[in-house]
């Protein structure tokens, strides 16, 4: 078996960086306001509250050539809903300690009967990415894909971009994304300012709505994907909305902690 077939101890494909220490050297710059966080919500779709999920961004990687936050969401479905839907998804993302680009992700969907485990790596300096994926079927695929630009996302690693305090919020934003072996151009646009109230506490946010040409892997063609964002230096997402094709399902931040810097 080739050394990038890697499995978690459940059997699902997975990334090298997912097994590397905790760096406890210090990058240069900056530490994000939001390094050390977990964020904990509830998903609920249409009135039954379907499950959970967890954002942790609390490790700092060295991939020997780089530093990296690794980002890390979970989610699953709660055991009412599992006899109907399960779900046990978890996506990774490694973004430059620099928030300039994504170094890779890593993504492993259990969602009812499908399943789909992939892992891929940016090389900037050739412009090539290189993606590794188990099918359904068992069998692994291996591939090879030109991108353009030096300056690219996965789509978890863009929340994190967006929520750079650096990066203004008052115009539209542009940048691509990689997600399932392809590239996307995608554009943030700002809808303006509205108060939340979650069982986290009531935020005053921005809300943006992330809009991509061609399916992702939260919109589909004519569907849309909105974030409530903490208008404060933390922008911290409090709440989002998606349509899928069960209908919308939301989430909604019922607690948090934040970390200390390095």
């Amino acid at each position: 078996m080739p050394k990038e077939i890697l499995k978690t101890k459940d059997g699902r494909l997975t990334h090298p960086w997912y097994f590397m220490q905790i760096s406890t050297a210090t990058p240069e710059g900056e530490t994000p306001v939001w390094f050390g966080e977990e964020l904990n919500f509830k998903l609920s779709w249409a009135f039954v509250t379907a499950g959970e999920a967890t954002i942790t961004a609390n490790k700092l990687l060295y991939n020997g050539k780089e530093y990296a936050y690794q980002i890390e969401t979970i989610a699953k479905s709660y055991p009412v809903i599992d006899k109907v839907f399960k779900v046990r998804d978890i996506n990774m993302s490694w973004i430059k300690a620099d928030l300039s680009k994504s170094l890779g992700y890593w993504q492993s969907v259990r969602e009812g009967s499908y399943k789909r485990d992939e892992w891929l790596n940016f090389d900037y300096k050739n412009n090539m990415f290189t993606m590794y994926k188990l099918g359904s079927d068992g069998t692994y695929s291996k591939f090879l894909t030109r991108f353009t630009g030096t300056e690219v996302f996965d789509i978890l690693s863009a929340l994190y971009y967006v929520r750079n305090p650096k990066l203004s919020l008052k115009d539209t934003i542009y940048f691509d994304v990689v997600n399932v072996n392809t590239q996307y151009p995608l554009k943030v646009i700002v809808h303006g300012k509205e108060k939340v109230k979650t069982k986290a506490g009531t935020f005053n946010c921005i809300v943006v709505e992330p809009m991509i040409s061609g399916d992702s892997i939260f919109v589909s063609k004519g569907k849309s994907l909105k974030v409530w964002l903490t208008d404060d230096e933390y922008r911290m997402p409090v709440k989002m909305t998606v349509e899928v094709f069960i209908g919308a399902v939301k989430a909604e931040l019922y607690s948090y902690k934040r970390g200390t810097n390095l």
